[in-house]
């Protein structure tokens, strides 16, 4: 029997980034689905069973913080992980206040992210 592969969607709007980030997750076993702004995100929110959503923190027309307590609405028990390439402490509270499962760095290594991911998904 085979298992179910885990549903991420990726949004940023970093074309390089979020490129480089969806090919990760997939050689990593993952179904992943990405976005570039809040819109794509919504749609794919709303056409797809997700089990975690990675969202870069500063997007076109809206901040991931923003984006993750509209998708917590949709999906209660979806796991969410903002990321930024700023240090700011205010980004990380507005994160923590919007629901976000975790908050991580953009400058931080992989393993973080992975660990974050098998951690979240294993809850």
């Amino acid at each position: 029997m085979q298992m179910e592969r885990k549903r991420i969607l990726v949004v940023d709007d970093d074309e390089l980034f979020r490129g480089a980030l969806k090919h990760h997750l997939q050689r990593n076993g993952f179904r992943v689905f990405s976005a570039k702004n809040g819109q794509e995100a919504l749609d794919i929110l709303n056409a797809v069973s997700l089990h975690l959503c990675i969202f870069d923190y500063m997007l076109p027309c809206t901040t991931g913080a923003q984006l993750c307590m509209t998708a917590k609405s949709l999906i209660p028990n979806l796991k969410v992980i903002l990321y930024s390439g700023s240090i700011d402490p205010r980004d990380a509270l507005a994160g923590k206040v919007s629901g976000a499962d975790s908050f991580l760095l953009k400058t931080g290594k992989i393993a973080q992210l992975n660990i974050t991911i098998e951690r979240l998904l294993s809850k």
